[in-house]
């Protein structure tokens, strides 16, 4: 079965997101990441937490399992 590449948000605005599996800097595959999010550099995503549209993580975070960072939220 194909693996999934993309994953869709939809916005409180009703806007469509794209969003993608992200890439942790020791090249592990994270969870989903909206294309708007900003992860700053050395952060983690865990493979299944999501991170939503326009919501930002800081450096040195780690975005732990089972995590949803909704729309716009700073962690």
């Amino acid at each position: 079965m194909p693996q999934t590449v993309e994953f869709t948000f939809h916005t409180t605005a009703g806007e469509i997101v794209r969003g993608h599996r992200f890439i942790n800097p020791d090249d592990t595959v994270g969870g989903w990441v909206a294309d708007s999010a900003v992860i700053a550099p050395g952060s983690f995503v865990e493979l299944d937490a999501i991170v939503g549209p326009s919501a930002e993580v800081g450096p040195g975070r780690i975005v732990r399992n089972g995590t949803f960072l909704q729309e716009g939220e700073k962690y």
